[in-house]
């Protein structure tokens, strides 16, 4: 799972080092992925906008193959008057990738063949 995130305002997002004021959490149907800031790392992409990124690769108990569901709640934290020009509005990206169950890796394990 990935969240990535950035001000909203591109010009704002160029010139402000700044890391918008946002809680996440990384869930499943049950259970939630520890986290904390120090797992980010920032970047500027080709268009010199300053975005931070975290992955959290993490999954529920892989002994059971039943489906489960995943998400990030994010959550602004800031008071708007921060330094942050009175800017509030942060777009954040969010991408969760599901692997398709396997019986044989559910029974046997997963194997690495000589072609990988």
């Amino acid at each position: 799972m990935d969240l990535s995130f950035r001000w909203a305002d591109p010009d704002f997002a160029k010139t402000n080092p700044n890391r918008p004021p946002i809680n996440y959490e990384f869930q499943s149907l049950f259970a939630w992925f520890p986290t904390n800031q120090s797992m980010e790392y920032t970047f500027h992409d080709g268009d010199d906008l300053l975005l931070w990124t975290i992955t959290v690769s993490e999954a529920i108990d892989k002994n059971k193959p039943e489906g489960s569901s995943y998400g990030i709640n994010v959550k602004w934290v800031g008071t708007g008057d921060e330094n942050n020009g009175g800017n509030t509005d942060v777009l954040c990206k969010i991408h969760i990738e599901y692997k398709v169950f396997s019986e044989s890796a559910y029974i046997d394990g997963c194997t690495v063949s000589d072609n990988d």
